[in-house]
């Protein structure tokens, strides 16, 4: 288990897709908070506690039809991380989006997830 904070983000940055799915989520508190601010995203909202997180990743592969997302970059200071990802739906539209994370004690508290082109993200977020 990553001990430090970069550690941590570092880790989160790969994703779900980068692990597994229960692996992803022993890297969040048991109250974590991942809310999603985006206009007309059918993803939009807060999803609470690991189930909740769960159920946005779930939902995420059933909206886009399969979603993958690679890491472009990533930024750690004091209790905080942000990085930039790059996704791709199964409709083979892409779309960039960062993610900005606060951890506690260790663990995932809180993150919030932006699109960087709406646009963009509407397209990604329609079925294929």
């Amino acid at each position: 288990m990553p001990q430090s904070t970069e550690e941590i983000v570092r880790k989160l940055s790969e994703g779900p897709e980068g692990m597994e799915l229960g692996e992803f989520l022993n890297l969040t508190n048991e109250d974590a908070t991942h809310h999603v601010s985006a206009t007309n995203h059918p993803l939009a909202g807060r999803h609470r506690g690991r189930e909740g997180l769960k159920g946005h990743y779930r939902r995420l592969q059933e909206v886009t039809g399969g979603h993958t997302a690679e890491t472009k970059a990533v930024l750690v200071g004091g209790d905080y991380g942000a990085f930039l990802r790059h996704g791709r739906a199964a409709n083979g539209e892409e779309h960039d989006y960062l993610i900005l994370v606060r951890i506690q004690d260790g663990k995932l508290a809180e993150s919030w997830e932006l699109d960087l082109d709406s646009e963009k993200s509407a397209r990604a977020f329609r079925r294929p």
